[in-house]
């Protein structure tokens, strides 16, 4: 199954590396004993992103998205050990060096995080 990645439908670049972090949210508090207890709210994930470097017009197709647009949640599609998954996301910063190759311009070290809703 070809790795493939979605936000809103739209097929956007490979990245060079993609991280899933898994975690738990959880209300979680110690009592007078130092005995700990809580619940277990969430499980949640975080989804980063990087490009060694990427076209403009690749990153832009990603900027249209979660950029340009109003919109605070998007829909991710992606393959996970051939499986396809989604999550509603939200993103955080989007940082990138603008860098020139001969005539041509790149985006260099462009990073971001899906965190889910």
């Amino acid at each position: 199954m070809q790795s493939q990645h979605k936000l809103d439908g739209n097929i956007f670049k490979r990245p060079s590396t993609f991280l899933i972090e898994r975690y738990k949210v959880t209300n979680l508090q110690r009592l007078a004993n130092a005995d700990m207890v809580g619940d277990l709210l969430a499980k949640k994930r975080k989804f980063s992103y990087k490009y060694d470097s990427i076209q403009a017009s690749e990153l832009n197709k990603i900027l249209d998205i979660i950029w340009e647009s109003n919109s605070l949640f998007y829909t991710l599609t992606y393959i996970e050990s051939n499986v396809e998954k989604t999550a509603i996301v939200y993103t955080g910063a989007i940082p990138s060096e603008l860098y020139r190759t001969g005539s041509n311009w790149v985006w260099k070290g462009v990073s971001f995080d899906l965190i889910e809703k």
